[in-house]
């Protein structure tokens, strides 16, 4: 069983997130059953026609929602094997929450902004620069374990042209890389446990995964984008949005350990980071999968 560094960030401050239902020009739906691929099933799908564009990164990418939450913080990373228990900071992590009080939905967004490029592993010769390949968002079950969240993302200004290469309704990050044996839709058969969090290998740039390693299971409590962007010098990641049911009787605005994760999959070194996150009512949970 591969070795994955779950790692929680230091915070400065928090976040948030809401929305509406009715599905707008470039969300799409993720259900709980997957979707039909060549093979058999698959918890992604490709995020291609996915993109939005809001009139800011704080403006709700649909109309009848509003704004109820925004917060930042630092995203550092610290422990004994990277940073010698010292602080790196990676970047800035941006949470927001829309909501329509009409529909009770919201919508979820969350982005990563002025990355710093510094160098994470303080115990390797050279400079490793933390690659932010896969971004999960959890907390959906309660309120959506059968029914469809829809997903979106926003390019801005600071984040180039990359977007989401994939959105998937499962908590497990597939490992991508341009070279044979990776495929861009993984899917369902043979898939390790739903709770894992990256599948793939730990050598690099060697090594052909076999098609277990390239699978993922369905979980209604996860969603995951999947972005080809690596170098992430003073770039940001493109915003993600994830629209989902957020009931008036259970409606929060408390944020819930570990609901987001980010994660370096494409080098063998791959590693987690935990962050809290807005979720969509109380009954939400970061270890239902």
């Amino acid at each position: 069983m591969m070795k994955i560094r779950a790692l929680k960030i230091a915070m400065t401050s928090v976040f948030a997130l809401a929305s509406a239902y009715t599905m707008a020009a470039g969300f799409v739906p993720l259900p709980t059953t997957g979707f039909s691929v060549t093979g058999g099933t698959s918890a992604y799908r490709y995020c291609s026609t996915c993109d939005v564009s809001p009139a800011s990164a704080t403006t709700p990418p649909i109309s009848g929602y509003s704004l109820a939450l925004a917060r930042t913080f630092q995203i550092k990373l610290n422990d004994a094997t990277h940073t010698n228990n010292t602080d790196v900071v990676i970047g800035t992590l941006r949470n927001y929450l829309w909501r329509n009080t009409t529909t009770n939905m919201c919508i979820f967004g969350v982005r990563l902004t002025g990355l710093t490029g510094n160098d994470y592993d303080l115990n390797t010769p050279g400079t490793q620069i933390f690659e932010i390949n896969d971004i999960a968002y959890g907390g959906f079950a309660a309120y959506n374990g059968t029914s469809d969240v829809n997903v979106a993302y926003y390019v801005t200004s600071s984040s180039g042209d990359y977007g989401a290469f994939r959105a998937g309704r499962t908590h497990t990050a597939v490992q991508y890389r341009s070279s044979a044996g990776y495929v861009d839709l993984p899917l369902t058969t043979s898939a390790p446990a739903a709770s894992t969090s990256i599948n793939g290998l730990t050598s690099y740039p060697s090594g052909t995964p076999t098609a277990a390693q390239q699978a993922a299971a369905l979980s209604p409590n996860w969603v995951t984008f999947t972005t080809r962007q690596y170098d992430l010098i003073s770039e940001g990641t493109a915003q993600y949005y994830i629209e989902a049911s957020c009931p008036s009787a259970t409606y929060t605005t408390t944020q819930l350990d570990d609901a987001i994760k980010i994660r370096q999959t494409r080098t063998g070194d791959l590693i987690e980071i935990k962050v809290r996150g807005l979720v969509p009512g109380t009954g939400s949970s970061a270890t239902t999968y």
